[in-house]
């Protein structure tokens, strides 16, 4: 009876040990980058890839693509951290015609970063195509990290995210950012650059939306801080700063801004566009309308270096201090320009202290700064339009105000209460 026992058992485990080793001897999958599973998984012998298992499998220069069988609407739920990338690869979700319009979902569920790029020198730059980047959250660049590497974003949304420091939708450190007929919107970050937060980087934005992102200091849609970026034919629009910069800050570097719309953004000063760098910045062929600042600079506050505004129109802008449309501390030059109807309590239009401006074929008018100004300190009696200065019993400061300029170029310019 025990040897017959022993036997029973001594089958069981062996039955047991050569399960266990069918199973170790599974045949592994072939390495594949087509995504074939929403989950995120990391398994190589159950013949489902995840974008996980995808990205590890391809070599430099890859495309991963999605498959068939992944339904529209997927949101793919992370569930071992960001998604890291250190090849050159493309990521189309376009290859899959469910995932049109970006309805393809990487969630980080609040619980890290979504994507983390570090490719190394030499290697080539990183294209996501088609996705939505969502619910990140990091201490730099909730949704997307880009380390000293070069992105590409075409029809990519990139929303909900969040980062306790800089770059809350996406951080660019030491790189090169090219974003194109994409949507970065309703991120935040705690400190700068709620939607992007650009170091030391180039950045090139396209024909694309920046809307309704904060950041707690400065930058509520942009913050760049070195080298160069670009803004074409964007929408810039309902983005909020505690401080500086609620649509864009520029801290250092130079930025062309060409075709943009920048509207509705908040901030303390510069609540459209704050520009503290000490270079060349460039405004053309843009509107800039209906932004409010708590300070000063309702629709643009140059403080830094030379400032260009050329066939632009700025209007309906507010500032509680100075300069509804513009205040400017450094060089300005406008051209082919309208300011109007902008409001603040000096300079309602244009608020200059510094030394050097000029004008040509502008018009600034229907800018009021009205009877805020004390009658005891009228030096001038007219404005630069020979318009009284006193109306209504009461100093009005008027369209435009200088202080200290004096070498004023102005050419074909006119300029109303």
């Amino acid at each position: 009876m025990l040897r017959s026992v022993r036997d029973f058992l001594f089958f069981l485990f062996t039955a047991a040990l050569f399960l266990a080793c069918a199973g170790g001897c599974q045949k592994r999958e072939a390495p594949s980058t087509v995504v074939t599973t929403e989950l995120d998984k990391v398994c190589n012998t159950d013949g489902l890839v995840s974008l996980r298992e995808a990205i590890s499998y391809a070599e430099e220069g890859d495309t991963v693509t999605f498959g068939e069988t992944i339904p529209g609407g997927t949101v793919m739920e992370l569930r071992y951290g960001s998604l890291k990338i250190k090849k050159g690869i493309t990521i189309d979700a376009e290859s899959n015609e469910n995932f049109k319009n970006g309805t393809l979902k990487i969630d980080g569920r609040g619980r890290g970063r979504v994507f983390s790029i570090n490719v190394p020198d030499g290697g080539a730059g990183v294209e996501l195509i088609g996705l939505t980047v969502t619910g990140g959250k990091e201490s730099e660049g909730g949704g997307i990290f880009v380390d000293r590497s070069s992105l590409t974003l075409t029809r990519v949304t990139v929303t909900g995210n969040t980062a306790a420091n800089c770059g809350g939708g996406i951080h660019l450190n030491r790189g090169t950012l090219t974003i194109a007929d994409s949507a970065i919107t309703g991120n935040r970050a705690d400190c700068y650059g709620g939607a992007i937060y650009s170091e030391q980087s180039g950045l090139a934005l396209a024909d694309s939306t920046v809307v309704g992102n904060s950041a707690g200091h400065s930058g509520g849609g942009i913050y760049a801080d070195g080298y160069t970026a670009s803004v074409a034919n964007t929408r810039i629009v309902g983005n909020v700063a505690s401080y500086c910069g609620g649509g864009i800050c520029v801290r250092e570097g130079e930025m062309a801004v060409t075709g943009a719309t920048i509207a509705e953004n908040c901030a303390g000063d510069g609540s459209g566009i704050d520009i503290q760098s000490h270079r060349n910045v460039t405004i053309a062929d843009s509107t800039i309308v209906r932004n409010s600042a708590t300070e000063s600079g309702g629709g643009v506050l140059n403080g830094g270096g030379t400032l260009s505004i050329a066939g632009s129109t700025i209007a309906d802008n507010s500032a509680d201090w100075h300069g509804g449309g513009i205040c400017n501390w450094r060089n300005l030059s406008l051209s082919e320009t309208t300011v109007s109807d902008n409001s603040a309590w000096a300079g309602g239009g244009l608020y200059s202290t510094a030394e050097r401006f000029a004008f040509r074929d502008t018009t600034i008018d229907g800018n009021p700064a009205l009877d805020t100004g004390t009658n005891d300190t009228v030096i001038i009696r007219t404005d630069l339009a020979e318009n009284p200065c006193v109306t209504h019993g009461t100093v009005e400061i008027g369209a435009c105000e200088f202080r200290g300029n004096r070498n004023a170029v102005k050419e074909d310019w006119s300029a109303e209460e």
